[in-house]
């Protein structure tokens, strides 16, 4: 909060006016993307430099606004429990993924248990999907109400296409 004052000032009004917890940590990377999590009882906004220099003051509200959003409409995949899960199932597939340099006895056991993580993911999402599907819809209603429907539509369209351009690993 010291080193980004105005930023800061900017999702305090935004948390105010949707009627959201306020953002304890701002995580700026390089990927063209935002998010936002709770980790250890802090919510933690991530946003991309390169996506943030891309945008207009306005369309910075959006995507503000609509990561804000996610926490006043109960999206599942960042509620406490279920995001939870999902971040242990993400380290365990980090942690057991065979990379090549393993013994053949070591493989035997890592590929069956990263399977059965990469499983257990899967059949989180599709249990949440509905959910979330709605809470993107919601936390997009959040960000036009805060930035206007114009901001809204320009920062997803920025982002999308921020995608398509961005290599998949």
């Amino acid at each position: 909060r010291d080193t980004m004052p105005e930023t800061f000032a900017l999702l305090d009004r935004i948390s105010a006016h949707l009627d959201a917890p306020r953002v304890d940590l701002l995580v700026i990377d390089a990927e063209f993307n935002a998010g936002i999590s709770e980790v250890r009882g802090r919510r933690v906004l991530q946003f991309g430099a390169v996506l943030w220099e891309g945008l207009s003051r306005d369309e910075r509200v959006a995507v503000l606004a609509h990561e804000v959003g996610h926490l006043v409409n109960g999206d599942p995949l960042r509620a406490s429990f279920v995001g939870r899960a999902r971040r242990v199932l993400e380290r365990w597939h980090y942690l057991l993924a065979p990379d090549g340099t393993s013994e053949v006895i070591a493989e035997i056991i890592q590929v069956p248990l990263t399977v059965a993580i990469e499983m257990l993911d899967i059949l989180v999402l599709r249990l949440t999907f509905i959910e979330s599907q709605r809470s993107e819809y919601l936390a997009d209603a959040l960000s036009a109400e805060a930035a206007g429907c114009g901001a809204a539509i320009a920062a997803l369209r920025t982002v999308a296409l921020g995608e398509l351009a961005t290599p998949q690993s």
